[in-house]
């Protein structure tokens, strides 16, 4: 496995030392891999000659993409004198853009033009053209300008026989002032009269192009192995007018075309090739082989065995005459190999085409084409494929397995490979061609033949730069390089495993080995329902079912009710980006009483999918965001709604098993109405409830009292589901508005410490906050348009209303909690009536979302994004494919920091949306709301649901696997750029929290952060604000140029500031401040913050890096603060209630000269002891926060050439 030779042999190795070293990243610094897709394209067209002198007005120009997004392409020519070309268009995944461009972008004769054609895009696309006039046409795949090359070998075809057909060459420059020099083969025809001067086989032709460019050559001659060098790069296309190309006696001399292919340059050459017959024909193919190296030795292995030396610039061509033969070629040093079919035989009526074929060095994992239309009949459109036999049945075919497609293979004798085809039909759509495993590669080729017509070119493939001395890189996922010069791109996942057995570990990764991060998208669900009461009796028959997928691929689901015979539920059917199922299940499936019953729901996809539920009756309506089972944990609280008079409404959970043999137990909340008849036996408030569930099993209890702060826990995984039948949240006067509410509850390992609330859009009566604890003495702050500080016990809750329709809150709390938002009961003004949603915590905001709008009972909903972001970063968010300009929002600033809130208008339809974000480690919280007539609905649109609320242990880096591997409190928060973004701007800022524990001791804790670039001046001697005497829950200064989650280090025991200041504020102030004991708890809160080495502290900065405990300063210990003081011949401010405390410049200047030497000594020790155990001096931590990963790099001989099978 991992291996990217599909063919290998007698790999020995050599070792050689380096470091390989891994961290938290989201996603490769080099954006794009060197391979055939790109965001910025320069093309032209070669002569093509009509049959019967039937001109086609127009070529095809198809444009595709692999984003996710949709992507604005510009295609130009800004120098074509005649003829303005200014398209503007939108490609998505699984549309292809056809563009039919008029005739005069053609090259004619051997002429200098400037009909270099210009294609930009906002993301990679995927080009090819087809040049076509009546039963005359080829087409060939596009090169990105970041692949092009400087030096090109042409390959056409002739014969000896020749006298009417040209081969053609066609330069197009890149970049102004490119000097060009071509030197003509040695073939004998070849006479090209160019600019008044003519030109012989062997000459040099030497001329200067701009960008857009363009010198076509032609000739009777046969211009194969013509050096083409610029001193820019520049793009390259070779083949013929038209030509035929018969061979053995068949009637070739009636089939003609045209040939046509963009030329890879030589540093992309390979040496290992495999050939695939054309489909459907019978007269078999013509090789040709192009050397630019002497001394080239050449073998062929298959149905034809040959070995051949051929030297620079010469070439040999190879007839194959078996139409079912496929070769293996090897060759000492790189060469480029071109693959003809031939004339109609009289036959088969398809005519020649040509393509380079792809070195199995460059062959990718997946690929996208559109089938081109034909002149007259349709083409018959193929993929020959070349892959290991061991990997072939990973094949996915337009989202399809391989089984389950019209496709042949056949063992190739000698070797572990298969060649083959896969029929894709004769429409002109787009197809896809992928394999499971981003480490399997395989080699594609498009064929498609039609009446005296054909075309084949490379599906895709790999442009890295393999033939060039190599020279060891640091690894990037996927970056599409040979990072250790094994001659092996990608071959291995960053697993922790030696995948392909070099003895090294992770050393050029395709892929991260954790297949998906912890988050609310899945390939597996287990859910339920809480039972709805309808209004006025009236029933809604069943409950919707939304899947969607983030995922380019075509994604196969299925979605039963394995232990409900009754609900007859199997449903099959695929999905892709851009679609949403909607799926209406009979009400059967929704959980009734306090019963045990097996309404589970599962749901099963080939890839990563979105599920969200809306559970409807008549004007009562409540959805929830499903968590895959990937993230479901052992122990839950629940949260819903209920108050002091109801009589009437039932709070409830549900409780899934996932696995057989599940021992749950539930201890009920404190609330003293709380009261369940299960089973025979009636229980109450705090009393437990233990039961067995299987796998698909549901326990629903439902009482009239509250059952918030009710803790369930399981010994296996759960999901758990709370909220209300049906309720009515009626503060401050609501009236008549009663709603059914829902939310799937995540586990207590995913909970934060950090939230800002989202005020509902549209309303006028606030909303209703509950805060649920799972442990004691935590702390709870609120700050914003209601300021208060609370301390809650282990399950316990408490409710908070914002009377406030306008009001953002930022929560800080001293241990993770819980917190749900609720919307309230209409209050005759507006209609919406109650929902619920679980405020996602700030350490779990993601950077894009999927979604669909559900549609309502009676009127359609009025849909909206609720959203909170940095503001510094809010431009980059985009909607639906639209910057967020161009769509209807509206932000505030949220007071005291660095936040905006929001919301996104999305309309009424019931369309799926999107949004997210520019950067991929910009991150920001995202909820779905929607009201209508007496309904409404409110949920997440994703979060991350990492495990963050536990011990944290360093692990190893896989990309984007949504974990906090460096224990840094942040989570994806750096791109593998090489580039430490914490010693960019700044030195580090190390802030150390300070509280009175219950010891009566101040226990200290380090908190490193990382100041912007806009706050990196140091402040010397300057008084800092006041404080305010109230306690709140502080935060430690960011960097924004890291991921916008305000998350803290896991060390630190508490984290303060001041009300006014409760978010993301970053200070380079140095102070130590001491606020004033506050009356109702008697705690005194101190907090020490340094930048840049000055310390300003009467702790030693040596003692800062520990853990570590002092006395807590009293009252009666002022004489001691005061004799400190006059010791230390300092000086000290007081003002607000706090004190500053400065230090004698004398003691600061001997604190840093100490410090100084002890660095000096540790460094020097440090460099000898690497230097003698290393061989190599240690480095700056790049791309790891504080987290090293040594290895042995082992250096590899390169492998032997292919080779029989013994």
């Amino acid at each position: 496995m991992g291996s990217n030779y599909l063919y290998r042999k007698d790999l020995t190795f050599s070792v050689s030392e380096t470091i390989i070293h891994v961290s938290d990243h989201f996603n490769q610094g080099a954006q794009y891999s060197p391979d055939s897709r790109g965001r910025e394209f320069i093309i032209s067209f070669m002569e093509n000659e009509a049959n019967h002198g039937s001109n086609w007005q127009y070529v095809d120009l198809f444009i595709s993409t692999a984003s996710v997004t949709n992507v604005s392409v510009n295609v130009t020519a800004p120098r074509l004198s005649v003829g303005k070309i200014n398209e503007k268009l939108n490609v998505t995944f699984g549309k292809v853009e056809h563009l039919k461009l008029g005739y005069n972008v053609i090259n004619e004769g051997s002429n200098r033009s400037s009909k270099g054609l210009h294609i930009t895009a906002t993301d990679e696309i995927i080009v090819f053209s087809m040049n076509k006039q009546d039963t005359s046409t080829d087409g060939y795949l596009a090169f990105p300008i970041d692949v092009l090359g400087k030096t090109h070998y042409a390959v056409c075809y002739s014969f000896d026989r020749n006298k009417v057909f040209t081969s053609n060459m066609v330069v197009v420059g890149v970049k102004d002032n490119t000097k060009l020099s071509i030197k003509l083969s040695s073939h004998h025809k070849i006479n090209i009269r160019f600019e008044g001067k003519t030109y012989r086989y062997g000459e040099w032709i030497n001329l200067t192009l701009n960008a857009y460019d363009t010198l076509q050559l032609e000739t009777i001659g046969d211009l194969t192995g013509s050096l083409i060098q610029g001193s820019n790069p520049i793009a390259v296309f070779t083949g013929n007018k038209k030509t035929n190309l018969y061979l053995s006696g068949g009637r070739g001399d009636r089939g003609r075309d045209h040939l046509v292919e963009q030329i890879p340059p030589i540093v992309t050459w390979g040496k290992h090739f495999a050939t695939v017959p054309f489909p459907e024909r019978s007269d078999g193919y013509v090789l040709r082989f192009v050397t630019s190296e002497g001394n080239t030795r050449i073998s062929i292995s298959g149905c034809v065995t040959k070995t051949f030396i051929l030297n620079t610039g010469t070439f040999r061509q190879e007839n194959i005459p078996d139409s079912s033969c496929f070769l293996t070629i090897s060759s000492s040093k790189p060469i480029l190999i071109a693959q003809f079919s031939k004339s109609s035989d009289g036959k088969i009526l398809s005519d020649p085409s040509m393509f380079i074929v792809p070195p199995i060095e460059q062959y990718a994992t997946d690929y996208i084409i559109s089938s081109p239309p034909a002149t007259h009949s349709a083409f018959s459109n193929y993929f020959m494929v070349i892959i290991k036999a061991s990997e072939k049945d990973g094949l996915i075919v337009d989202g399809k397995n391989i089984q389950s497609v019209r496709a042949s293979f056949k063992s190739i004798h000698g070797t572990e490979l298969v060649g083959g085809y896969v029929y894709v039909g004769k429409d002109t759509k787009a197809h896809s061609i992928k394999h499971k495993s981003p480490t399997s590669v395989f080699g594609a080729v498009a064929y498609g033949g039609a009446h005296y017509e054909s075309y084949s070119f490379p599906v895709g493939l790999r442009l890295a730069p393999i033939n060039q001395v190599c020279k060891s890189s640091r690894m990037k996922l996927a970056d599409g390089l040979d990072n250790d010069c094994d001659e092996l791109i990608d071959e291995e996942i960053c697993n922790g495993k030696d995948d392909d057995g070099d003895l090294n570990i992770d050393e050029d990764c395709a892929a991260s080995g954790i297949q998906y991060r912890p988050d609310n998208r899945g390939t597996e669900f287990i859910i339920s329902f809480i039972e709805n009461d309808g209004n006025k009796g009236s029933n809604w028959k069943f409950v919707d079912l939304f899947i969607g997928t983030a995922s380019v691929n075509n994604v196969f689901v299925n979605v039963s009710a394995p232990r409900l015979p009754d609900a007859k539920l199997k449903e099959n059917f695929h999905i892709s980006f851009g679609k949403v199922e909607h799926l209406k299940l009979d009400y059967i499936v929704i959980n009734e009483g306090s019963k045990r019953s097996s309404k589970g729901i599962l749901i099963t996809a080939t890839d990563e999918i979105i599920v969200f539920s809306i559970n409807r009756q008549s004007t009562s309506t409540d959805g929830f965001l499903a968590f895959p089972t990937d993230v479901l944990g052992n122990t839950h609280y629940a949260v819903c709604y209920s108050y002091d008079r109801n009589k009437v409404f039932t709070s409830n959970l549900v409780v899934v098993g996932t696995e057989d043999n599940t021992k749950l137990t539930i201890q009920l909340s404190r609330n003293h109405k709380v009261k369940i008849t299960f089973e025979g036996r009636t229980y109450i408030h705090d009393e437990w409830i233990n039961i067995t569930l299987n796998a698909y099993e549901t326990l629903q209890l439902e009482t009239h009292g509250d059952l918030t702060g009710s803790l369930i826990q399981a010994d296996k995984p759960i999901a758990v589901l709370t909220g209300n039948k049906k309720t009515d949240i009626h503060v401050d006067g609501g009236k008549n508005g009663f709603d059914h509410l829902v939310e799937q509850i995540p586990p207590t390992l995913t909970w934060g410490k950090h939230f800002v609330t989202f005020p509902f859009p549209g309303r006028s009566d606030g909303y209703l906050l509950r805060f649920v604890t799972s442990e004691d003495h935590t702390s709870i702050s609120i700050a914003g348009c209601v300021t208060e500080t609370f301390i809650l016990y282990k399950r316990a809750f408490r409710q908070e209303n914002i009377p406030h329709s306008s009001c953002f809150l930022t929560i800080n709390s001293s241990k993770p909690i819980l917190v749900a938002q609720f919307s309230k009961s209409s209050d005759g003004k507006i209609l919406s009536d109650p929902s619920m949603f679980i405020v996602p915590p700030i350490e779990q905001y993601a950077a894009d979302y999927v979604i669909s709008s559900p549609p309502a009972t009676n009127t359609p909903f009025i849909n909206y994004f609720m959203i909170i972001i940095k503001a510094a970063e809010k431009d980059g968010l985009i909607v639906d494919g639209k910057n967020i300009q161009s769509v209807r929002a509206s932000f505030e600033s949220i007071h005291g920091t660095d936040l905006v809130g929001g919301y996104v208008y999305v309309g009424n339809d019931t369309a799926p949306h999107t949004i997210k974000h520019k950067s991929s480690t910009s991150v920001f919280g995202a909820v779905a709301y929607g009201g209508a007539y007496y309904e409404s609905y409110s949920f997440p649109l994703g979060l991350r649901l990492a495990p963050i609320n536990q011990v944290c242990k360093t692990s190893r880096m896989t990309v984007a696997d949504g974990l906090d591997n460096d224990c840094d409190g942040l989570i994806d928060e750096e791109i593998c750029n090489g580039k430490d973004p914490k010693f960019t701007t700044s030195a580090v800022q190390t802030s150390i929290s300070v509280q009175q524990g219950s010891s009566g001791t101040v226990v200290s804790h380090l908190v490193k952060t990382f100041p912007s670039a806009s706050t990196n001046k140091t402040t010397r001697n300057r008084k800092p604000k006041a404080a305010s005497s109230k306690t709140t829950t502080s935060q430690t200064p960011t960097n924004s140029n890291r991921r916008s989650a305000i998350a803290i280090s896991p060390t630190a025991l508490a984290v303060t500031s001041t009300a006014n200041t409760p978010s993301l504020v970053s200070t380079n102030k140095p102070t130590l401040t001491i606020q004033k004991p506050i009356a109702a708890s008697g705690k005194t809160t101190t907090t020490l913050a340094s930048s840049k080495g000055h310390h300003h502290s009467a702790i030693s900065p040596i003692t800062m890096m520990n853990h570590h405990t002092v006395s807590r300063p009293t009252q009666g210990a002022a004489n001691k603060y005061s004799h400190g003081k006059q010791l230390l011949s300092g000086s000290a401010e007081t003002g607000n209630g706090r004190t500053i405390w400065v230090l004698p410049r004398w003691l600061k200047i001997l604190e840093a000269m100490m410090l100084a030497a002890i660095c000096c000594i540790i460094l020097g020790f440090s460099l000898c002891l690497c230097k003698n155990i290393f061989g190599m001096a240690g480095r700056r931590n790049r791309d790891d926060d504080e987290e090293k990963i040594f290895t042995v790099w082992q250096k590899k001989r390169r492998p032997l050439p292919l080779q029989r099978k013994n």
